[in-house]
């Protein structure tokens, strides 16, 4: 074979390689190419999935019913952590991929930005992941009102949406930031923002943003992340085009708990 033909097959079969290599999955699912976390077998890895019941070696009681999924799997030579968390069916499920080999669950080995194994969730490691490193979709549903995020690559922000519908009531609402990079500091997203309200005495009253508001200013997606010291560059900070902005580290993420679906304690952790 001449050194043409060798290279010409070479890049073939870089080619191949790439294609087979396996991908983000974004369907609430096991990976394709996923391996177990937990122990290195399924039993203990996957809860109330299918045919796997209860995860009694690191859930928080055998009478736990939230699905969960846990795995590791290898995409473009990068390990990373792949939970799962609820099922669509049942109006909430959460899918994370995050650069590392460790979860919050067993310390700091992911890009999560937990440093401390025992942080509260009304403490400042909460929301210290670096965004870059990590891909993200969740729904929540309840058949009226549904919302959904989607960070579907590494370097890029979301796509978010929601939807309302009722007899009365139609709105839709959009912001699509998934040609943003994290650090583009001057772009705005695309927004939609559409609203159609049935009135007995009015007839149909409707809003569309697009042709209803001319003097609206916008800056959605306009905000950068930059690394921080902790693992994988994170624990880094957010920065507004219009100031200070959120603070996503000083939300005391206790005000959404609910001890009737966490029975295994009482206490907020």
């Amino acid at each position: 074979m001449s050194e043409q033909n060798q290279f010409y097959l070479a890049v073939l079969l870089l080619f191949y390689t790439l294609i087979v290599d396996a991908a983000f999955e974004l369907n609430f699912q096991q990976h394709s190419a996923g391996t177990p976390a937990v122990n290195g077998v399924w039993t203990d890895s996957v809860c109330n999935s299918g045919s796997y019941g209860p995860c009694g070696s690191f859930s928080q009681g055998p009478n736990e019913p939230t699905r969960f999924i846990y795995e590791y799997v290898n995409i473009d030579g990068i390990d990373y952590v792949h939970l799962v968390v609820g099922d669509p069916a049942n109006y909430f499920a959460q899918e994370i991929y995050i650069e590392g080999t460790q979860s919050s669950l067993g310390g700091s080995g992911a890009a999560h930005g937990a440093s401390d194994l025992n942080a509260p969730t009304n403490g400042p490691a909460q929301a210290s992941g670096n965004p870059n490193k990590v891909v993200m979709r969740q729904v929540l549903s309840d058949n009226v009102v549904t919302t959904e995020f989607l960070k579907d690559s590494l370097l890029n922000k979301a796509l978010i949406t929601q939807s309302l519908t009722t007899a009365d009531i139609t709105s839709s609402f959009s912001i699509d930031m998934r040609s943003i990079l994290y650090t583009d500091m001057l772009s705005t997203a695309p927004i939609t923002n559409t609203q159609m309200l049935v009135v007995p005495s009015l007839g149909t009253v409707d809003f569309d943003m697009s042709t209803d508001s001319d003097n609206s200013v916008y800056t959605g997606g306009s905000y950068i992340y930059t690394e921080g010291s902790g693992l994988f560059g994170s624990e880094g900070s957010y920065s507004y085009t219009g100031g200070t902005g959120y603070d996503v580290t000083a939300v005391d993420w206790c005000v959404n708990w609910d001890n009737a679906q966490n029975s295994f304690t009482t206490t907020c952790q």
